[in-house]
């Protein structure tokens, strides 16, 4: 069963308690919500790879039509986790990545501060 950390950061958004109950339906069951999209790991910069970051998209407006493949869901708006290199079956949400989410990985200083987030999240789980 996914088990879902949330980091402080994160605790007031307001969809919070949803995205976390479809992210753990997403990956223990591969239930796909409406509005989940692409799920795909980060490679850049230097170092995301090796923390198990990944980026998931989500739908900018309600859902995606149903007819629309997971891999062709694509937007401005990502979630931001990683997957723990222990136990392959616990996550942490890092950071929601609205509006321009594209924008914002482009930043070093961000997805490093996120990369140093994520390893310090393997230490422990």
């Amino acid at each position: 069963m996914a088990e879902v950390r949330v980091l402080k950061e994160l605790a007031s958004y307001p969809e919070i308690k949803q995205l976390k109950a479809d992210f753990s339906n997403y990956k223990d069951r591969e239930e796909l919500p409406a509005y989940f999209g692409r799920d795909a790991p980060y490679h850049r910069p230097n170092g995301a790879e090796a923390a198990n970051l990944y980026h998931l998209h989500l739908a900018d407006s309600q859902y995606w039509p149903d007819w629309k493949d997971q891999y062709n869901r694509t937007s401005d708006r990502h979630l931001v986790y990683c997957q723990s290199h222990r136990d392959e079956d616990s996550y942490a949400f890092l950071a929601v990545f609205e509006p321009n989410a594209h924008s914002q990985a482009e930043s070093l200083d961000r997805m490093n501060w996120l990369i140093d987030t994520a390893e310090n999240f393997h230490k422990h789980y």
